[in-house]
């Protein structure tokens, strides 16, 4: 027989730390000719339950109070392995699936707490590392990881993931039952999952840069925007640092020249000035560079990772120039 199963679980918190304990437990079983068989469903008092966090509690629209009189998980894993029983005897004969790494991870855990067996969870097969890769878009792997309700959509399964156990175990099942019986995927559905990725890391993308500016300009606001720098040899060190911490950073610093675009500028015929360009949407830093009468500039953006060399070298012009 075959077993979809789904687990919902919230954060308590056990020895002054939090563990993630089962809340609820859904499943559907299946025969071998892929007919539904019969269905489990049950509430589950975690150890040391006080109250479910604000964001399961939205999620599961399931009360404290229906917790609180639930059974302790002892209890509903008898009454799950009698369900099984019922239909199968020999465990090694039942196949089990889940969606994601957590539910097998969170049932070994929490019966273990409770010095349960339930090592037969470890052959439970995760189809959402199975399923996500059969789904592609130009030939390429949408992700590794797509979520339940992506996987429905593809396979045009329809309503909501709503996080109850049983449901979700259902959607598992309807999903599995859809990619084996060789359904055709909903390749709009496809399009629409993939933009939806796009716009999501663009989204993060302009957060990130948002808030890298933010805090370059904090970093950097009791600093001149504008200064000479002369070549000392520590000033080089910092440089070549950048350059190391950063392999786009196309400027070398010799001893006693810079190479730049493969041409070599000597620090005695040199002037430079650094010039910090806060206000643009990408924090970034302007070399201003004048050499027997040319005029050559050279630009890189200002990161996490060279912002403490670039200050280094800022603070030590200042220096000297106090000096």
């Amino acid at each position: 027989i075959h077993i979809y199963l789904d687990a919902e679980f919230d954060a308590v918190r056990i020895q002054k730390k939090f563990q993630q304990a089962i809340i609820s437990l859904g499943a559907v079983m299946l025969d071998q000719e892929g007919t539904i068989i019969d269905e489990f469903y049950s509430l589950v008092k975690p150890m040391a339950f006080k109250r479910l966090s604000h964001v399961v509690y939205k999620m599961t629209h399931l009360q404290n109070e229906e917790i609180q009189q639930a059974n302790e998980l002892p209890i509903v894993m008898a009454q799950f392995l009698r369900w099984i029983h019922t239909y199968e005897e020999d465990m090694d004969k039942v196949s089990f699936y889940s969606f994601g790494p957590d539910d097998r991870r969170t049932l070994i855990q929490n019966c273990h707490y409770y010095d349960l067996d339930g090592e037969f969870f470890s052959r439970m097969k995760d189809l959402q590392k199975e399923l996500s890769p059969k789904v592609k878009f130009q030939d390429q792997i949408i992700s590794p990881t797509l979520s339940l309700d992506d996987l429905k959509s593809v396979y045009a399964i329809q309503g909501a993931v709503d996080h109850n156990a049983l449901s979700d175990a259902r959607d598992l099942m309807e999903v599995h039952r859809a990619y084996c019986l060789g359904k055709q995927q909903d390749s709009t559905q496809i399009v629409a999952i993939v933009n939806r990725k796009i716009a999501k890391q663009q989204e993060v993308a302009k957060k990130q840069r948002q808030r890298l500016a933010r805090v370059m300009k904090e970093r950097f606001d009791a600093y001149p925007k504008r200064l000479k720098i002369l070549c000392y040899p520590e000033v080089i060190d910092q440089f070549r640092m950048i350059k190391e911490r950063d392999h786009t950073f196309s400027l070398r610093f010799k001893e006693d020249h810079m190479v730049m675009d493969g041409d070599s500028y000597y620090y005695n015929d040199m002037k430079m000035v650094l010039e910090l360009k806060l206000e643009d949407e990408n924090p970034y830093v302007l070399l201003d560079i004048s050499y027997h009468g040319r005029q050559l500039q050279k630009q890189f953006l200002l990161t996490y990772r060279n912002a403490t060399m670039i200050e280094d070298i800022i603070k030590r012009m200042n220096d000297k120039i106090g000096s």
